[in-house]
């Protein structure tokens, strides 16, 4: 359970999910923990760390709102774990890697509430650091073929992510899968403000040929079988990529 210290309903949880984190957590709960809106409730749901994440956790402990470490089949295993205790009206996902823009949450707070009669969803921009250079992308709801954000840059009403959980016969698509059954019925709101910086070295980029095999399944049974297309093609590309990869590795 939450050891809460806000109102429930008007509070904004923000859940890391994390295994063996230590190289870039402790920036990301700075970045959370020291943001000027003062109505976040943070929780972190660690893997069953074996390196300095615990330590790390423990050291920010009076700072967090609730935190769990235990074995999980992985990072939406742990993100649905994170969803049952879910008790705000809103929900935010930050990676273990992302660090949040200064003031955030305070920036976006009016978005949220002004629009909260007419979107269930809210996606934000993001930016990727690779070393010292830094790409913002701004959401897309019109590519359908691909996610409109990263996942950490949305925000979900807690009631539609209890409802619309991930599906773990999808290890690394799935936030694809699920924000197409969240399109199909509910209203997605966009707004171009960059919420957070990621990186580009994350459980996704660490196997992009499984993650680009996913979104071709999701596509071609569930999306259009046109946009399955496009992922088979990324598909192909990729193989040859890690191809060209291994062959130079060996000389």
């Amino acid at each position: 359970r939450y050891r809460s210290r806000h109102s429930c309903w008007t509070a904004l949880p923000i859940f890391t999910v994390v295994f063996n984190g230590e190289k870039y957590l402790r920036e990301t709960i700075e970045s959370v923990i020291n943001q000027t809106y003062d109505n976040v409730e943070y929780v972190i749901i660690d893997g069953g760390s074996t390196d300095g994440t615990i330590d790390i956790i423990k050291s920010y402990e009076d700072k967090l709102d609730y935190w769990i470490s235990e074995p999980d089949n992985g990072i939406y295993d742990a993100m649905n774990k994170a969803i049952d205790t879910v008790t705000g009206k809103w929900v935010n996902f930050i990676n273990s890697s992302d660090t949040l823009n200064k003031n955030a949450y305070n920036k976006v707070n009016d978005f949220l509430v002004k629009n909260s009669n007419k979107c269930d969803v809210f996606v934000f921009g993001y930016s990727i650091k690779n070393n010292n250079t830094m790409t913002d992308y701004k959401p897309n709801l019109n590519k359908k073929w691909k996610m409109p954000s990263s996942h950490n840059s949305i925000i979900y009403k807690s009631n539609i992510i209890k409802e619309y959980k991930f599906n773990l016969n999808f290890k690394y698509a799935c936030d694809f899968e699920q924000i197409n059954k969240i399109k199909e019925v509910k209203n997605i709101c966009k707004n171009d403000f960059i919420l957070l910086t990621g990186r580009d070295d994350g459980f996704i980029m660490q196997n992009k040929f499984q993650s680009i095999l996913e979104y071709f399944q999701i596509c071609w049974k569930n999306v259009n079988k046109m946009f399955a297309f496009y992922w088979l093609l990324r598909l192909i590309l990729e193989f040859f990529l890690l191809r060209i990869r291994k062959i130079r590795r060996n000389v």
